[in-house]
């Protein structure tokens, strides 16, 4: 444009009703500036400045965000027992009660950000919805999202219906859908997901649930929230140590036992779970439960922790009540008049737990 108004240093020039008719704001942290470059039309020589005037007018970033802090809350308890079985609920502490552990995240809508039109975002103003994926391990939980003693996932505290939650258990998915409505316009809305044990298997003594989402936004389509690979990590009060094969056959002198070494300062309690092939029942004897004696060994005879109704091999699974440093098992087949073999016993679950939060 031709400036004709005779002009004096230190005049404002306002330029009116610009406008720009595309832009490169598609990603976050682009900007969009505009160049200013004065000539005298008579010279076409630039006025007082050699370079363009750069202005900063607009910068892009993520109005909707997903913030998911990893949560180490929830513990598996080698103290709860359905039947003779421990680890089928968890620690009392924190948000979690002996059946059912919970976590939370939470969805941002940043109202410092502008629409196109220039108005103040908020969730109904850009979102068709959110859709939520919690990915993870759901066996031995309650795959019913109904609340109560079943799982439930709840926004600002209400409670979604339970036929808004699609699990996948086979694939590891729980996913669900978030309304507008039911975020805060412009702020932070809390989302609690509960899991609850369905009682029917042990736990486990470590779970990793990630969590991550899609925004659907008006104008802009999907948008992926990335939120957090490692959201909620669970641990126990136990550890576990497997071994897929034993036998138990004591004839003609043999002997097959396993030998746990314990370094810890206190006994550590145990129990065993033993597992046949098809149609194959184990039988339980009187070593299925009991002591690790502290800073030393204990040696159990296989056939005093359990037989089977038909054939001498299974595999087994113990749960000890201890810290995953401290103690180490391995079995012993030894035929009789032959050396002996041994299986280190696996520990399935890499990471160090504690005892109702006090390391033994």
């Amino acid at each position: 444009m031709n400036v004709t108004t005779d002009f004096i240093v230190g005049t404002n020039i306002t330029f009116p009703n610009l406008s720009i008719n595309g832009h490169g704001l598609a990603t976050v942290g682009a900007t969009e500036s505009i160049n200013v470059a004065l000539y005298d039309t008579g010279e076409t020589a630039r006025v007082d400045n050699s370079t363009d005037k750069t202005a900063v007018v607009a910068t892009s970033g993520r109005a909707i965000s997903l913030t998911a802090t990893q949560d180490t809350g929830s513990n598996a308890d080698v103290n709860f027992n359905n039947g003779a079985n421990p680890l089928f609920g968890f620690v009392v502490q924190n948000d979690d009660n002996a059946t059912n552990a919970s976590a939370n995240f939470s969805i941002g809508v940043d109202g410092n950000f502008l629409t196109a039109s220039g108005n103040a975002v908020t969730a109904n103003s850009v979102l068709t919805n959110v859709v939520v994926t919690v990915a993870g391990d759901f066996s031995g939980l309650v795959t019913n999202f109904n609340g109560g003693a079943n799982s439930s996932v709840s926004v600002n505290g209400v409670a979604l219906a339970g036929n808004a939650v699609a699990v996948n258990t086979t694939a590891g998915t729980a996913v669900f859908t978030v309304a507008p409505a039911s975020l805060v316009q412009n702020g932070t809305t809390l989302v609690t997901v509960k899991l609850a044990s369905a009682l029917t298997q042990s736990l486990g003594t470590s779970r990793t649930f990630g969590v991550s989402a899609v925004a659907n936004t008006v104008v802009a389509g999907a948008q992926g929230l990335a939120g957090n690979a490692n959201w909620w990590v669970w641990g126990a009060n136990g550890i576990e140590l497997r071994s897929a094969f034993f036998n138990n056959d004591t004839s003609n002198g043999n002997l097959t036992r396993f030998f746990f070494q314990n370094t810890g300062g206190q006994d550590a309690d145990y129990s065993a779970t033993c597992y046949g092939e098809t149609g194959v029942t184990p039988v339980y004897g009187t070593k299925k439960s009991g002591k690790l004696i502290a800073s030393g060994t204990t040696a159990l005879n296989a056939s005093d922790i359990c037989t089977f109704n038909t054939g001498k091999r299974g595999s087994i699974v113990f749960t000890i009540n201890a810290n995953i440093g401290v103690v180490k098992g391995v079995y012993q087949q030894a035929i009789n008049g032959a050396a002996a073999s041994y299986i280190p016993l696996e520990r399935p679950y890499g990471v160090n737990s504690t005892s109702n939060g006090a390391n033994y």
